[in-house]
């Protein structure tokens, strides 16, 4: 029987199907996130190109001060200069779902971290959506604001612009799922979370369990999973790749292809920054020989990034014994990368490879950093089914319905389901 943290994305197929939309749409991030907000009859406000997110949070506060539920979609970066207006919403224990836009997921990630939001790194389309719909809810039942990251959000950014093949539940399940408007209290309701007779970390130590029942009872609407962390892989492996939203996604997708090289490898995806799961992430990879966790973005003046430094204060922890803690005796040997904005099979062998190597070999790395890089690892298996194609336009307006095209052609032809990247 399979611990609560170990579920893996096969268990999707056993969770109790609920009725999704009969097509899939080729959509982006943006996209998925709106049609997430339409569909729990939220209002949204901003946009992808949307300036000024501290008159927008202004706004969205006093609509959530009046018990509407209110929404904001707008670039990270602007989310990180309103940082005052941010810590004004988590005081007032105001619901609400902030969408944050970025290129490759990492970029502003640190800047939202210390502001009592709940943060989610979505990895994908479909992971947008749902992951806005599971924010909330879990906002709603906390009290607490969540604000989700949507990585591969525009064409102009390094990373690109990223499409996919999604499908969704009915609008009519989510709104049951996330209950009716009338749930959210204005300010002035003597219910209202804000009046809790509770301290701040008190109140904030809902959160974790608001979080885990909306992910939990939300794969009975999509019958998807969702956790806060999940571990892709039944068995205990020698290497485990860890990584967030895009990352994350990607290192689940090639873990499979890694196992054919024959690398004994498991990959976690940590969809949760706030609240994180430290005990049950050590919990997943303390059995392990060794640990890679890899970044987008770095900080080089840092000792490490935002998950790497969670993931060794959690091991801190749990080594000497922290209360909620599983204990531990030993440490995995940790190695730790930054992967830039686009990276492959042989990137990620090279890493398998620098995880076996003796104890005094490699422990810090990034594929963009020629200084500091690896050695080229194998290639792809030679009966690797992934393909790709390549165009070039001389309008970016013709991208969208060219992947639209080309996607819709490969399901009804070969029934692939397909994901493009579009870069300006």
């Amino acid at each position: 029987m399979h611990d609560e943290t170990d579920r893996t994305r096969d268990a999707a197929s056993s969770s109790s199907q609920r009725a999704t939309e009969p097509r899939a749409f080729t959509i982006d991030v943006t996209q998925a996130a709106s049609r997430a907000e339409a569909s729990a009859r939220s209002r949204l406000l901003g946009g992808p190109t949307a300036d000024g997110s501290a008159s927008l949070l202004a706004d969205a506060r006093s609509a959530a001060e009046r018990g509407e539920r209110v929404a904001i979609l707008a670039p990270a970066s602007s989310f990180t200069a309103a940082r005052a207006e941010m810590r004004a919403i988590a005081r007032g224990r105001l619901s609400m779902v902030a969408h944050a836009l970025s290129g490759n997921g990492g970029e502003e990630l640190a800047g939202l971290l210390d502001l009592g939001w709940g943060v989610l790194a979505s990895g994908s389309p479909e992971d947008s959506f749902d992951l806005a719909v599971i924010a909330r809810r879990a906002s709603e039942d906390s009290g607490v604001p969540f604000v989700v990251v949507h990585p591969l959000a525009s064409a102009e950014s390094a990373a690109g612009r990223m499409f996919a093949m999604s499908s969704f539940p009915v609008a009519e399940d989510v709104e049951s799922f996330v209950g009716p408007a009338s749930r959210v209290r204005p300010r002035h309701d003597p219910a209202h979370p804000s009046l809790a007779p509770v301290s701040d970390r008190g109140f904030g130590e809902r959160l974790p369990f608001a979080l885990g029942a909306a992910m939990r009872e939300y794969g009975a609407v999509s019958g998807r999973v969702h956790d806060a962390a999940i571990r892709h892989a039944r068995a205990d492996h020698a290497l485990v790749l860890v990584g967030s939203g895009a990352v994350g996604d990607a290192l689940v997708a090639a873990a499979p292809s890694l196992r054919e090289l024959g690398f004994d490898v498991a990959a976690v995806n940590v969809s949760a920054f706030r609240p994180f799961p430290g005990a049950r992430l050590v919990k997943m990879l303390s059995r392990a020989l060794s640990v890679a966790v890899l970044e987008a973005g770095d900080e080089p003046i840092s000792h490490a990034g935002p998950l790497v430094r969670e993931v060794k204060s959690a091991f801190t922890d749990a080594l000497t014994w922290v209360p909620g803690f599983p204990g531990i005796g030993r440490v995995p040997k940790l190695v730790t990368g930054v992967t830039g904005d686009r990276f492959g099979l042989e990137e990620l062998a090279a890493v398998c490879e620098t995880m076996l190597a003796s104890e005094t070999g490699k422990r810090t790395f990034s594929f963009v950093d020629h200084e500091h890089a690896l050695p080229r690892g194998p290639g792809a298996p030679r009966h690797a089914r992934d393909a790709s194609v390549r165009f070039l336009l001389d309008e970016p307006a013709h991208a969208e319905p060219v992947v639209t095209l080309v996607s819709a052609a490969l399901a009804g032809a070969v029934g692939l389901r397909a994901e493009a990247r579009v870069s300006a």
